[in-house]
């Protein structure tokens, strides 16, 4: 027989009365298999599959637009160059020779590097790739961990940097951008039950392809790209 306490109002015809009463029956709860999809939804501060508001997203990307094109227009240099080239903001633990002084104290360059690029394409390409995981992301997260995340991220790349290569000047926010790659496999593990399969597959794919190319990358040429703090901002 079907079972029909599903029903959310059953109609109960008495032969004394034309009237029909409609009383409610019981409603049976979602089985675990069923319920499991709607579990990680119910924080609005951790995760929010419905958030429309981009605020991490799009305050970071102004950020780092008007430091650079700013930084251009003042100090009247060419996008194809460093930008803004004010060496306060670039994260370094000494000076240059012969000064080589002691900079550790000044702790703003842990948040201020990721403002500074190398020329347009640094940017550019930097700019791209945030937007869109960012973007992406932000559906999902609450944009008080997103901001939290990226003080981590700044924090762990300039102290593996401090404890690797103390004399190596660091600019830009390439640490960010792998990081939030990486944090594409983190959605992944603990969200995939509930993921569509082409976006399982885009956020499987999409960091290996970028780990493999900056791999390829650190091995074919001789560069200043400092490609151990995107492995540590990945990792």
């Amino acid at each position: 027989m079907n079972d029909l306490s599903l029903n959310i109002f059953e109609i109960d015809i008495s032969s004394d009365s034309d009237e029909e009463v409609f009383t409610p029956s019981p409603i049976h709860r979602r089985r675990p298999s069923q319920a499991i999809s709607y579990t990680l939804y119910r924080n609005p501060i951790i995760f929010d599959h419905i958030r429309t508001k981009r605020y991490f997203t799009y305050l970071m990307f102004l950020l780092y637009t008007t430091s650079f094109f700013s930084g251009a227009i003042v100090l009247k240099r060419s996008i194809d160059a460093i930008n803004p080239n004010t060496h306060i903001l670039f994260m370094k633990f000494v000076s240059s020779w012969p000064d080589c002084n002691d900079l550790r104290p000044q702790l703003w360059r842990f948040f201020t590097f990721g403002m500074v690029h190398g020329d347009f394409y640094h940017y550019l390409f930097n700019m791209l790739s945030f937007f869109t995981v960012s973007n992406y992301l932000e559906k999902y997260y609450h944009h008080c961990v997103l901001f939290c995340f990226l003080i981590f991220v700044n924090l762990s790349s300039g102290f593996f940097m401090y404890f690797s290569s103390p004399y190596v000047v660091l600019i830009g926010c390439s640490d960010l951008i792998f990081a939030l790659f990486g944090s594409l496999y983190s959605h992944v593990i603990l969200n995939y039950h509930v993921m569509e399969r082409l976006e399982f597959s885009i956020n499987m794919v999409l960091p290996a392809f970028i780990l493999i190319y900056d791999l390829f990358m650190y091995y074919i040429t001789d560069t200043n790209v400092a490609h151990f703090a995107h492995w540590n901002g990945m990792i």
